[in-house]
């Protein structure tokens, strides 16, 4: 027997299951799993597709996007942030500061910052 058909008769032997249920138990709990998982990714996935169909002034935009849209480089933007000078972020995704794109306009309103009129 491999190393894994010893692990599963060791398993099935400790709950009391022969092989044959313990491992309809298994898989029918990794595929229960695997649906809530799902279920999860399809709701943030709603939430995401939402805000980021919304009208220009809560378009969100990432770091580099926010850098070009103030005419500034990404470190200078990252010292911003640093520094406290920048509006907080709406969230952070995968480490990365997301904003409102009406944030950061209105940042560069009262700071008096030129911004592009189209961001690529």
């Amino acid at each position: 027997m491999s190393a894994t058909g010893v692990e599963v008769d060791v398993l099935a032997t400790m709950t009391a299951l022969d092989i044959d249920e313990w491992a309809e138990r298994f898989i029918s709990s990794v595929r229960a799993a695997r649906h809530r998982k799902m279920r999860s990714l399809d709701v943030l996935s709603d939430e995401w597709e939402e805000m980021s169909s919304a009208d220009d002034e809560d378009e969100l935009m990432g770091p580099d996007e926010v850098a070009s849209l103030l005419v500034v480089k990404r470190n200078t933007l990252a010292q911003w942030r640093h520094r406290g000078k920048l509006p907080s972020p709406c969230m952070v995704l995968s480490g990365l500061p997301i904003w409102r794109r009406g944030d950061v306009m209105a940042f560069a309103v009262i700071t008096g910052r030129e911004v592009l009129s189209e961001v690529e």
